[in-house]
């Protein structure tokens, strides 16, 4: 990998539940994201105000993958190659030495897209499924402001990070975080999520 080793990240991931680095510091090679830049301008967009985890929200989502009942690609065949590429061996193989797992599945996947106004309400990513453990962001928006990632919990002040283009931001999903308000310009990104298990949604289920 050119960037920094699974081992490097865990510290930092671990005690503020999220890092944030360029893509050249990360798991991903620049071409995979520079094509999966451009597969999601091929999405249908849907404005969504109210989240997975039903968090009051403010955006436009373009879906590749979904996790209502269970994980389903949708926009297909727009979605396969997406999963194709995030999906690649090399990232999965990593991932697993990341969070210390035996297996790695992909549940959902989209893009997200705020305009000036446009926010993402505090929430928990568990609330949309137990067996999340990992959100991966990647940044696609150029010319922004506002719309900062904001960590809180661990017992610490709320941690703020400012994504910025061709950025990749991994953040675990038990910690609580929201996204500001966009002042200008649009902020686009590609949210993933990382999980062990791959069967039925187990929120669903309840």
């Amino acid at each position: 990998m050119p960037g920094a080793s699974a081992q490097e990240l865990k510290s930092q991931l671990f005690s503020d539940g999220t890092v944030l680095l360029s893509i050249p510091e990360s798991f991903m090679d620049e071409s995979d994201f520079d094509w999966l830049e451009s597969l999601t301008l091929q999405l249908p967009y849907e404005h969504v105000d109210v989240g997975d985890a039903g968090e009051p929200n403010n955006v436009s989502v373009g879906r590749f993958m979904t996790d209502v009942e269970a994980p389903e690609l949708v926009n297909r065949p727009i979605s396969d190659e997406a999963h194709k590429i995030v999906t690649r061996p090399k990232y999965l193989e990593f991932l697993k030495e990341l969070f210390d797992l035996e297996e790695v599945h992909i549940r959902r996947m989209q893009i997200n897209a705020m305009k000036p106004g446009s926010f993402v309400g505090h929430h928990l990513d568990v609330d949309s499924n137990p067996d999340y453990i990992a959100a991966i962001v990647l940044q696609m928006g150029e010319d922004f402001t506002g719309g900062e990632f904001i960590v809180h919990g661990g017992g610490r002040p709320p941690r703020h990070f400012s994504p910025f283009y061709k950025s990749m931001t991994v953040s675990l999903c038990e910690f609580p975080h929201e996204v500001t308000k966009v002042e200008s310009g649009e902020r686009r990104s590609l949210v993933y999520f990382v999980s062990s298990h791959n069967g039925p949604n187990r929120r669903s289920a309840k």
